[in-house]
C-alpha cells in the first residue's frame, strides 16, 4: 500500500494547550495531527504537500458542548436538515464537534431530539461533527400520593 503523502503546514504560530510555538511546523496525515515541531526541528522533504502560513496562526477545532442551535434552527426542532444547518452553522465558527443540548420539555419531544442526535453522530456530515446529545435540565419529578 502506498504511503501518503503528508500536508506540512510551515512558519505557523501554533496553539497548544501548553503554549504557543512560533514559526512552528505542523504535520497531517489523515487527517489527523501526527508532529508538531518548531522549525529548529525541520522534517520537511521535497515529497510533502506545503502550505506557508507566513506566521498566521493555526489552532485546534473547538468542541461545543453545549449550543441550543445555530443558523436560525434551534436544537430542539428535531429534524435531520436542523441538524445539518447547525453542524454547518457552528463549522464556520471553528468548531470541529458539536453536542447539541436539549431544553426542558415534554419526553416525547426529548426522546425525538436524541433520536435525531443519535443518527446524526453515525453519518460524516459537512461540518462539526456530532458527538452526542446534553441533557440539559433533564428532570425526573416523582409525586408522592397520600
Amino acid at each position: 500500500m502506498p504511503e501518503k503523502v503528508p500536508l506540512m503546514f510551515k512558519n505557523a504560530r501554533i496553539i497548544t494547550p501548553m503554549r504557543v510555538i512560533d514559526k512552528g511546523i505542523l504535520a497531517v496525515t489523515d487527517g489527523k495531527i501526527f508532529s508538531l515541531d518548531p522549525a529548529s526541528k525541520n522534517r520537511i522533504s521535497s515529497n510533502d504537500r506545503l502550505i506557508d502560513v507566513a506566521g498566521n496562526y493555526l489552532t485546534p477545532g473547538f468542541i461545543d458542548i453545549h449550543l441550543n442551535g445555530g443558523g436560525g434552527v434551534d436544537s430542539m426542532d428535531a429534524t435531520t436538515e436542523g441538524i445539518d444547518q447547525i453542524i454547518v452553522t457552528h463549522a464556520r465558527g471553528d468548531a470541529t464537534s458539536i453536542v447539541p443540548t436539549t431544553t426542558t420539555a415534554p419526553m416525547g419531544d426529548i426522546i425525538k431530539i436524541v433520536e435525531v442526535t443519535g443518527a446524526a453522530k453515525k453519518r460524516i456530515l459537512p461540518g462539526a461533527q456530532v458527538l452526542g446529545g446534553n441533557l440539559l435540565k433533564f428532570q425526573i419529578i416523582f409525586f408522592r400520593r397520600n
